[in-house]
């Protein structure tokens, strides 16, 4: 969406592009408009936007999931390096036990999707 036109131009386009994703979510599929056209990409793709709504606490189960797949992303690629020994630093509220809202299960849930990925692929792990 160019923002550089008038404000009437720019709810046209949202409101139609809102009219298609509305449309088209019972297939399953989301169209987004890039460069005057429009492409469709499924869900299921690999792009990750920012997750919104952070200030939610404890946060929802699709922005810790965005959080553990982002760790899990950044561990597999260190142990493709050659790296045996990591230390992962992740700085969320959830996972800070300085702050009120520090959730145990968070730090679980990470833990466990991590093991099971690298044990799945068939590596070890203590």
């Amino acid at each position: 969406i160019d923002g550089s036109r008038s404000k009437d131009e720019v709810f046209i386009e949202i409101d139609s592009i809102l009219t298609q994703l509305q449309n088209n979510k019972q297939k399953g599929t989301n169209l987004v408009r890039g460069n005057g056209s429009v492409q469709e990409f499924s869900k299921e793709s690999s792009w990750r936007g920012i997750p919104t709504r952070l200030n939610n606490i404890p946060h929802s189960r699709e922005i810790r999931k965005y959080f553990y797949q982002d760790v899990l992303l950044a561990t597999q690629r260190s142990i493709n390096d050659g790296r045996t020994r990591l230390k992962v630093e992740i700085n969320i509220p959830e996972l800070n036990p300085e702050m009120d809202v520090y959730r145990i299960g968070t730090l679980m849930e990470l833990v466990r999707v991590i093991a099971l990925s690298f044990a799945d692929d068939g590596k070890r792990v203590k």
